[in-house]
């Protein structure tokens, strides 16, 4: 995100990452008269929305239901009930962020003033007639393949569809292990500076001090789990390896449903 002058000289500030968390929180906010002024083209004749704005989301939506219900049909094999729920899923899916992006007034949907158009090759990102039927069509996305491919683009479905909701995200792959490393559809990336191996399966239990008067209480009840006592932060090979009930069974990260 380039923030540019009014002036129009060169970018005032960048961020090399989408603030897009933030607005899940406060919505969108401007706090001041330099941020007004930077969302205002050099030339004036386009304005980038500067109202405050609440934040419109989604929770237990239709297309997230239908994945499930996907999901649940293939693991007890029934492949035609599960293609039915999953190209409703991703119809659904689509159509939601769609109206997200009108509802939040995402930049380069056309009922938001000024964010395309003085670029003749820009237009607006509205979901057109087709497009649904065109991304079904497309391999990575149709109901086809083996049983084990079926099943796993349920899961890179939901991931998808959880783009709005990191912890869902986190959830869902630590769950069903996809991305898969050896994914013929959406292999994993392996990230050196965080191997998946580091990756904590749960949060850290935090401190029991002296003068806790549950000390005892909460000491008996995290070694009944098998969970050792830690406050060390959040990557460390307690973390990644002690597991809680949910979790006992799951694959690795990264090596798909066995």
């Amino acid at each position: 995100l380039y923030l540019h002058n009014k002036e129009g000289n060169n970018p005032t500030s960048y961020t090399a990452y989408s603030i897009l968390n933030r607005m899940m929180i406060n919505g969108r906010t401007y706090t001041s008269a330099s941020q007004v002024e930077a969302a205002t083209l050099p030339d004036d004749s386009y304005t980038f929305t500067t109202q405050n704005r609440p934040w419109y989301g989604m929770y237990l939506s239709a297309a997230e239901v239908n994945l499930y219900l996907a999901e649940f049909a293939m693991l007890n094999n029934q492949e035609s009930q599960a293609k039915t729920y999953y190209d409703k899923a991703l119809a659904f899916s689509v159509q939601s962020y769609n109206e997200l992006a009108k509802d939040n007034q995402v930049a380069y949907y056309s009922n938001v003033q000024g964010c395309f158009g003085y670029d003749p090759n820009e237009g607006s990102i509205d979901l057109k007639d087709g497009e649904i039927a065109t991304m079904m069509s497309n391999d990575k996305y149709a109901f086809t393949g083996t049983a084990a491919e079926k099943l796993e683009k349920i899961y890179l479905q939901e991931l998808i569809h959880f783009t709005l909701y990191p912890n869902e995200v986190y959830v869902t792959a630590r769950r069903s292990g996809y991305p898969s490393y050896n994914s013929t559809i959406l292999p994993r990336k392996s990230y050196a500076n965080v191997p998946a191996s580091s990756i904590p399966r749960r949060f850290p239990t935090g401190a029991i001090t002296d003068d806790d008067l549950a000390a005892d209480v909460k000491k008996a009840a995290y070694a009944a789990q098998g969970l050792t006592v830690t406050s060390s932060g959040m990557y460390n090979s307690v973390l990644a390896t002690e597991r809680l009930w949910p979790d006992k069974n799951a694959p690795e990260w990264g090596s798909g449903r066995k």
